[in-house]
């Protein structure tokens, strides 16, 4: 999913997952992390969101210009070096009985802010009224912001100004750049997510949970001055597909099977070409 030069996905062991529309077929008990990445030519901040509570305990990861980064784990209790991977598992009786029915489920929200360019300044001369001798002098202000700012005692009154992470591999050199309270991403090495499921699930409705241990770490990073409008994208995770389990996640170059005539079609065809099925099951 795209939108003003950002970019989100889910992965499943190093691969992309398809997309219909915001919704993200993956099995139940599956580990998956997302990839962020910003097209943009100034850097950018993010918050990440999954079932209505914070991902990165409260704090906003920094993506680089042009750059990427990938989120594996939960970062909880300022806990920079290691926590739990990211697990899909299900709402069954038992969850909904225990934890209740959240409004936000199985949803994944992440939010972008734009790094906000740097003020133009430009001098303005010292300007003495020679016409009016009798007048006080008047000598306006040296300074001024160009374009179409406006200075004043509150023009930065919306500029957050955060601190920062920065990632690291395990053999010291920098690698990919995420977060800030900002975090900076270190990724150390990618263990294979599990994939399992649940013997009866009863419907599609999933939730994320801490899963085996991540040695993804992080680490603090100065913050920049933001645009105040954000955009934000948001995808819906799913377990189950007309009424029957997910075994397999369903990839982006993944070819799709008629259930109709069983001819293979591109992952991108909605509808079979032989017969006129659709491919996209709800």
């Amino acid at each position: 999913m795209h939108s003003n030069n950002f970019v989100i996905a889910v992965k499943h062991q190093g691969r992309v997952l398809r997309e219909h529309v915001d919704l993200v077929t993956l099995p139940f008990g599956a580990e998956y992390s997302l990839y962020l990445k910003n097209l943009n030519s100034v850097r950018a901040m993010a918050t990440v969101t999954i079932d209505g509570q914070s991902v990165t305990d409260g704090c906003k990861l920094i993506i680089p210009a042009n750059d990427s980064i990938e989120l594996e784990r939960f970062i909880k209790g300022g806990n920079l070096h290691s926590g739990n991977r990211l697990k899909f598992i299900e709402r069954n009786a038992a969850v909904e009985q225990h934890r209740g029915i959240g409004a936000e489920d199985g949803l994944v929200r992440v939010e972008f802010w734009r790094e906000q360019p740097a003020p133009v300044w430009t001098s303005v001369h010292h300007y003495y009224d020679t016409w009016h001798p009798n007048r006080p002098p008047y000598f306006p202000h040296p300074y001024k912001l160009g374009g179409n700012i406006t200075y004043g005692s509150n023009c930065h009154s919306s500029i957050a100004h955060d601190s920062g992470f920065r990632s690291f591999n395990s053999t010291g050199g920098e690698t990919l750049r995420s977060a800030s309270c900002n975090f900076m991403q270190q990724s150390i090495g990618n263990a294979q997510a599990g994939v399992g499921q649940n013997a009866t699930p009863t419907n599609d409705a999933g939730i994320t949970v801490g899963g085996s241990h991540s040695s993804q770490s992080f680490s603090s990073s100065l913050g920049f001055p933001v645009e105040a409008a954000s955009t934000v994208l948001t995808l819906r995770l799913r377990g189950e597909v007309a009424g029957k389990p997910v075994t397999q996640p369903v990839v982006v170059n993944q070819n799709v099977s008629c259930g109709t005539c069983g001819l293979s079609s591109r992952s991108s065809a909605q509808f079979c070409s032989r017969c006129g099925a659709g491919l996209i099951r709800y």
